[in-house]
């Protein structure tokens, strides 16, 4: 994850050259929004702090809390002025999101003139359920035996996250009643349906995977190769699989 923050501020920095407002939606903890002022930009957050995390004490912990991050209004109302932010980034927050209206409206709201939205989340199409560590555990039926006892056996063949301890079945009902209370996968075509309307919309998918190849220590010899253009497609199902989406959109004109 610490290397999505580092890929987001970079990129910010090299779309928008010279002086960023920068708001981060969903910004957890405040990770994003100091490193981006740690690289000079003007950085803000804004949550929701959902009772499944702990993000506010930490932001609060950070000196971040009400100063460069603040919770969002009622009914998802972003607490920032019209057209006053260069770039909204989004770090796996949408799959967490229901419904994405007041969302969209919001995030075009607060963005200037052809300002950038940096989104990263997966859609229903990932393999790995990113949250407990279990493939395909938010594809399959909810409630069904066979889902409980297929995450219960790749839990017991050691694979899940947040473990602690916990005896098998009630490692995997609680993980279980967490992704679903949680989150809210959605099929690409969805997603570009509803984003479409607000933002024109890009893939950066090859670029995500191929900062992520030269940052690994192993793999940083095969960045070169990868970043030829034959490759990019096959980049870009790579890390729609086994990762999620990487876009950047643009806003669109009021009409």
């Amino acid at each position: 994850m610490s290397l999505n923050y580092d890929y987001i501020v970079l990129l910010a920095g090299r779309l928008h050259p010279g002086p960023i407002k920068l708001l981060d939606y969903g910004c957890g903890a405040g990770t994003i929004v100091q490193k981006a002022v740690d690289a000079g930009m003007d950085a803000y957050g804004t949550d929701l702090f959902y009772e499944g995390g702990r993000e506010e004490e930490q932001a609060s912990q950070r000196g971040l809390l009400d100063s460069r991050i603040f919770r969002l209004g009622a009914g998802g109302i972003i607490p920032f002025d019209d057209k006053c932010f260069d770039i909204v980034v989004s770090n796996q927050v949408f799959e967490h999101i229901d419904d994405f209206r007041v969302p969209i409206q919001e995030i075009h709201r607060v963005l200037r003139r052809d300002g950038l939205l940096i989104n990263l989340f997966p859609s229903r199409d990932v393999w790995r359920e990113g949250h407990i560590g279990i493939p395909l555990a938010h594809r399959l039926p909810q409630g069904s035996w066979f889902r409980f006892y297929f995450t219960w056996a790749l839990r017991a063949l050691g694979l899940g996250y947040f473990k602690e301890g916990k005896p098998l079945n009630e490692w995997t009902q609680h993980s279980l009643s967490w992704i679903d209370r949680w989150t809210f996968y959605k099929d690409m075509d969805d997603i570009r349906h509803a984003f479409s309307g607000k933002f024109t919309i890009e893939s950066y998918n090859a670029d995500w995977l191929l900062f992520r190849i030269g940052r690994h220590p192993k793999l940083a010899w095969a960045s070169g190769p990868a970043s030829a253009a034959v490759m990019r497609p096959v980049l870009d199902y790579a890390c729609r699989k086994l990762a999620g989406m990487v876009f950047v959109m643009r806003k669109r004109s009021e009409r």
